[in-house]
């Protein structure tokens, strides 16, 4: 057979799919593209950024990181986890399949594509990019980084983790919910929903708005 490796013999790129696959690494990088798919396993991983994108699905995919990162969204999704965190690139709907804890470099306007039990590990400062109907999933801890007209649809127990500053935005049946502490930043005319065991915190200016017969609990 042709010694496609030997110095004095110019190779046909083409002929890259008849190499011995443990040899693809001796390769020019910039000839990667010809080689038989299935064998891209084999080839140094710093030089996978000469791959034909379409055949990156092949990668052993704890080298995707040499990828070039604008042709991830060519990667096999469900090793979308091994990537260098330039998730930005990415197709959106495939990041279900990174791992959670390189949320954070995601393109923040794909975040509504995540799994949303993994919303936890995003960049707190994109929640405003979510998908308001996963907000629950949050760390709730960081709900204070949401849009506030999505407060409506977080866990309701988690409210006390809120700004309390955006109070007024949530789901007043789930006033009950929040810190007491923080009930004068609520929309006074939503107070006949608060626990009126707590109405004590409410701002008093406002207790026109009460439940008349919660008065009795001031």
């Amino acid at each position: 057979m042709l010694d496609l490796f030997s110095p004095n013999i110019k190779s046909n790129p083409e002929d890259l799919q008849y190499c011995n696959p443990k040899e693809l690494q001796y390769c020019n990088p910039k000839e990667l593209q010809y080689c038989n798919p299935k064998e891209l396993q084999y080839c140094n991983p710093k030089e996978l950024q000469y791959c034909n994108p379409k055949e990156l699905q092949y990668c052993n995919p704890k080298e995707l990181q040499y990828c070039n990162p604008k042709e991830l969204q060519y990667c096999n999704p469900k090793e979308l986890q091994y990537c260098n965190p330039e998730l930005q690139y990415c197709n959106p709907k495939e990041l279900q399949y990174c791992n959670p804890k390189e949320l954070q470099y995601c393109n923040p306007k794909e975040l509504q594509y995540c799994n949303p039990k993994e919303l936890q590990y995003c960049n707190p400062k994109e929640l405003q990019y979510c998908n308001p109907k996963e907000l629950q999933y949050c760390n709730p801890k960081e709900l204070q980084y949401c849009y506030p007209k999505e407060l409506q649809y977080c866990y309701p127990k988690e409210l006390q983790y809120c700004n309390p500053k955006e109070l007024q935005y949530c789901n007043p049946k789930e006033l009950q919910y929040c810190n007491p502490k923080e009930l004068q930043y609520c929309n006074p005319k939503e107070l006949q929903y608060c626990n009126p065991k707590e109405l004590q915190y409410c701002n008093p200016k406002e207790l026109q708005y009460c439940y008349p017969k919660e008065l009795q609990y001031l």
